[in-house]
């Protein structure tokens, strides 16, 4: 292989049997895109992709993630998170780089609407992200819907791909964090916008609500979902709209839009 087609890393070489594995799962339920991250606590990474060009344009052509902290930003505590709207809680510097990532991955690839299961191991943090076509406006619910689906293809993934996240540890991305801190601007305006800092502000319990809301979800959903009664659900959606100065769910959706 010449110098000029050699891949920029061994990741890059792995994606065609990550999206072996990957693909009759796509095509079972309209996905188009996977992705699997581990990141220790020097920032190393060990990353495998089902779209080598994605991979290789978010680290080494555009560099949108290197020096990510993913796991200060992301709570372990959660299930999973909607991407777009978890970035909005990144201080700015990395909400700006990981906006113009997802833009990309959209434009770029048709990689759209990504969702991210979140689990954290004893030597790292583990994040795997779907992802589905740009046409697809109806991924989020279905992701929502399917969570114990994409759990247990994730679970499948890694016995089957083993090998492949073997290889990829054993070549990580040394990628040392890069903390950047909001201005005292920034943090005057966040001041005065509770939900900004909705991590430390609404329970785990009322996040996950919040979340569901997002997408369209009533509280007889929501109370499915998460496996509790409608009475509770309300009772959490009465809660966010005291902590979040909104007199109605209207008020309340759009304002969590906004963030």
């Amino acid at each position: 292989m010449s110098s000029l087609n050699k891949p920029v890393h061994i990741s890059s070489e792995l994606a065609s049997g990550v999206f072996q594995i990957c693909r009759p799962f796509f095509k079972q339920y309209g996905l188009n895109g996977f992705s699997y991250s581990r990141i220790y606590s020097d920032g190393a990474r060990t990353e495998l992709w089902s779209n080598a060009l994605a991979f290789e344009h978010a680290f080494y052509k555009e560099t949108y993630l290197v020096g990510a902290d993913t796991p200060s930003y992301v709570s372990a505590t959660e299930r999973f998170a909607i991407v777009e709207i978890t970035v909005n809680e990144y201080p700015k510097f990395w909400r700006a780089q990981c906006k113009q990532q997802l833009g990309d991955l959209r434009e770029l690839f048709n990689h759209d609407h990504a969702f991210m299961l979140i689990n954290k191991e004893h030597e790292y943090h583990e994040y795997i992200i779907y992802y589905a076509p740009v046409f697809a406006v109806s991924a989020l619910n279905f992701c929502i819907n399917n969570l114990n689906a994409l759990e247990h293809f994730a679970d499948s993934f890694k016995l089957k791909a083993v090998e492949l996240i073997q290889a990829a540890d054993r070549h990580r991305l040394s990628l040392p964090c890069m903390h950047f801190f909001e201005d005292e601007g920034e943090q005057l305006v966040r001041s005065k916008l509770p939900v900004c800092s909705t991590t430390s502000i609404l329970t785990l319990r009322e996040r996950e609500v919040a979340k569901l809301l997002l997408i369209g979800k009533v509280a007889r959903e929501i109370a499915c979902l998460l496996h509790i009664s409608p009475r509770t659900v309300e009772s959490h959606i009465k809660h966010i709209k005291v902590k979040t100065n909104c007199s109605n769910k209207s008020e309340l959706i759009s304002f969590l839009y906004q963030l």
